[in-house]
């Protein structure tokens, strides 16, 4: 009786999340001179909340840096250069943020090619019992070193399913999620073509014997 019920709610649990699962195509667009700049060196800037998601302080803290550390990480699988979070945080805290600052600005004060802003509109989250949900809407965009927009694409899903076992509460509100990050990150960061680094060139002068 008891292999009964696990196995009704683990199908149970599939057959919602295969249905709930809402995914809408990436929107997105590329310059048409994104091959001729083909930025390296990324900075990946701390994300933005359009407006405070309904979660603790702390928990805001670490969905902002889960969404910051994923998006470091794939552009890293994807062949680009990146700036160590924590020299980003330092010059950060060293110019208030940037709050007033250009784009150009930015990009020139971390020695970058191009800077990446994450904006959040929505992270809409629901937790009871083993149930939970998560509508997620994000714009990411891309500058180059002179404030031209390389890249943008904007997404949105909403993603529920039910878990045969609920970790403590103040864990599973940010756990739960981070499968579901991944994916939101993945098809994102899917639509920027892969990094290329620059080529080693030698001047004439090495050419010589």
């Amino acid at each position: 009786m008891k292999m009964n019920r696990v196995f009704f709610a683990a199908a149970t649990a599939y057959i919602l999340f295969a249905l709930s699962a809402c995914t809408h195509n990436v929107k997105f667009e590329l310059a048409k001179n994104y091959q001729d700049v083909k930025p390296y060196v990324i900075a990946v800037l701390p994300v933005i909340w359009d407006s405070k998601p309904d979660l603790t302080d702390a928990n805001v803290e670490r969905a902002a840096r889960l969404f910051r550390e994923m998006s470091f990480e794939r552009l890293k699988s994807m062949d680009y250069g990146l700036i160590r979070l924590e020299e980003i945080d330092g010059a950060y805290k060293e110019k208030s943020g940037f709050a007033s600052a250009k784009t150009t600005d930015v990009v020139k004060a971390l020695n970058a090619d191009a800077v990446l802003f994450i904006r959040v509109i929505d992270w809409d989250t629901s937790l009871f019992a083993t149930y939970s949900a998560l509508k997620l809407k994000a714009i990411f965009e891309l500058y180059s070193k002179d404030g031209t927009l390389l890249w943008q694409a904007k997404y949105k899903t909403k993603e529920s399913d039910i878990r045969l076992e609920r970790k403590p509460g103040e864990l599973a509100v940010i756990t739960a999620y981070e499968p579901r990050v991944q994916r939101f990150i993945d098809a994102v960061l899917a639509t920027l073509p892969k990094g290329e680094p620059p080529s080693e060139r030698r001047t004439f002068f090495e050419w010589l014997p």
